[in-house]
């Protein structure tokens, strides 16, 4: 077996066992190499002298615990041909498929990606814009999630977003409808289609781009996995929040952003509307800068 199949494999099992941006499993893989983490895990010798700085002890040992008796559980060899019969691939870094703005997210990146689909990922994420907002979009929010992907596709940019309903399916329609790539960023393993109305939408991003996750093959979206998976989008080149209530994934993505020092923006909508709140609210502290058209991005994106 290849060094570079038995790191796959330990990534894979990796993805299986932890939550996704698992701080405490990230610092064990810079330390230890994801084999030599799967080797630990299984001997369980001295797994306390990973324990992060300031973290409790006994938390420390369930954690390891958990991820332990994960690892009777995982197969990544089945993962594999589960992949192989989707035409699903795993990269993982230091493979010339892999999109390197995810080395930017530090011990929190993916420990693998899968991708789905036609786009070549690393020129993608090289010239991608998040377009990101509500599910509960208003007609403003469509309208200017399709306008500003349509008319980045159209210059050279490529949209990315979270497959989602509102801002993210009309965003994702905008860059289709201008025959550029568009990537979304799936909760969940890229066979499930969610929301499942979604189908079509899923099949053209296929076809002009691609799904990518980080969540093993058949595994269902869950809340972690919805907000974890914001940090992959925001490592794009930046970020557009067209519409965002104060409270919600979209200003998580945001936050991820700015944490990041990408370009962030935001779109002015009606002070009447609660989707715009949370826009109004990054441009007010400073955080976003105001775009009201798509040539105000572009002109930020000028080296």
């Amino acid at each position: 077996m290849s060094q570079r199949h038995q790191d796959l494999l330990a990534r894979l099992t990796l993805l299986r066992i932890s939550k996704p941006g698992d701080i405490g499993m990230g610092q064990m893989v810079r330390r230890l190499t994801p084999v030599g983490v799967i080797a630990a895990l299984r001997s369980g010798d001295n797994l306390d002298a990973f324990r992060p700085f300031g973290g409790l002890s006994a938390e420390w040992a369930q954690t390891c615990l958990q991820w332990r008796s994960g690892l009777a559980k995982s197969n990544p060899e089945a993962d594999l041909d589960a992949g192989h019969k989707l035409g699903a691939d795993p990269v993982m870094p230091g493979d010339p498929d892999w999109p390197s703005q995810m080395n930017d997210l530090g011990v929190a990146a993916p420990h693998a990606l899968w991708l789905r689909g036609e786009a070549n990922i690393p020129q993608a994420f090289s010239r991608s814009i998040a377009i990101v907002g509500t599910r509960t979009a208003t007609s403003h929010g469509v309208q200017v999630a399709f306008a500003f992907a349509s008319h980045l596709g159209g210059t050279g940019w490529n949209t990315i977003s979270g497959g989602a309903r509102g801002v993210d399916y009309s965003a994702h329609r905008g860059a289709l409808a201008a025959d550029a790539p568009t990537i979304a960023v799936l909760a969940s393993g890229v066979d499930i289609t969610y929301p499942a109305d979604h189908k079509r939408l899923f099949q053209a991003i296929m076809a002009h781009g691609a799904l990518v996750s980080e969540s093993p093959i058949g595994v269902r979206p869950a809340r972690h996995r919805l907000l974890a998976r914001n940090r992959i989008v925001a490592a794009s080149r930046a970020t557009v929040v067209v519409e965002a209530d104060l409270r919600s994934g979209t200003m998580n993505t945001a936050r991820h952003a700015h944490d990041l020092g990408r370009i962030l923006t935001a779109v002015p909508g009606p002070v009447t509307s609660e989707q715009s709140r949370g826009c109004h609210r990054l441009m007010n502290r400073g955080r976003a800068r105001c775009v009201s058209t798509p040539k105000d991005l572009l002109d930020l994106l000028q080296p």
